[in-house]
């Protein structure tokens, strides 16, 4: 355990500053944070947590918002009671996970003191300080893309099917939350091009956009 931290020390202290930056943002910033956008994630959280519907108004179902962010935002309060204060911390803690993506593609890609320097930067990066504030999709969605980014390298660089399969499901979940990336996966399949032959990039594709289609597909199958 303290070689871990001796070894790690360094990218859990900026992870410490990203969480000790965005609480004081949050406890410090007069304004609300259920405004505009929110104020829908926030009804159909709400309705899902009391009426089991995702729904505006708590009787006809919406067919308009993408259901990944009001269902984080339900299984908070299904965890940490009807707080938005738990819905922020809860953000909090996703950009610090950011902050130690982007320390581990930095890693890979270049070396240590590069990620190192990526993560700080994104710690002290005001946009990250202040993103986990509102009630809005872009904190989820950034750490989706991260996380898809990450499963991205590492499936090129391992070759395993278990992280494309993992790599369509987040892909999915994505999608889910932000809708414009839902044509990403298929340009994807041009990238591998360029690391495999076309008949095995036409297998591996098969694994990571079957899982895709099935996440999103049982979303579009539940609306018509």
């Amino acid at each position: 355990m303290n070689s871990f931290f001796k070894n790690n020390s360094t990218i859990i202290l900026i992870m410490l500053l990203s969480v000790l930056l965005q609480t004081f943002f949050i406890i410090n910033y007069n304004a609300n944070p259920v405004e505009s956008d929110a104020i829908h994630y926030n009804l159909l959280a709400k309705n899902l947590l009391h009426k089991r519907i995702f729904s505006l108004d708590g009787k006809m179902i919406n067919l308009q918002r993408a259901p990944g962010y009001p269902f984080f935002i339900f299984l908070v309060y299904s965890l940490f009671g009807e707080r938005i204060l738990a819905v922020q911390l809860a953000q909090v803690l996703i950009i610090a996970l950011v902050c130690l993506l982007i320390y581990k593609i930095g890693c890979i890609i270049f070396n240590k003191n590069i990620g190192i320097m990526a993560a700080l930067i994104t710690a002290v990066h005001p946009v990250f300080i202040c993103q986990s504030f509102p009630l809005l999709s872009e904190t989820l969605m950034t750490f989706l893309i991260i996380v898809v980014v990450y499963l991205a390298i590492v499936s090129i660089q391992t070759h395993k099917v278990k992280y494309f399969i993992l790599l369509g499901i987040l892909l999915g979940a994505a999608a889910l939350t932000r809708p414009v990336v839902l044509l990403l996966p298929f340009f994807s399949i041009f990238t591998l091009l360029f690391f495999y032959h076309w008949r095995k990039v036409l297998r591996l594709a098969l694994f990571f956009l079957i899982p895709f289609i099935l996440v999103v597909g049982i979303w579009i199958y539940r609306n018509y």
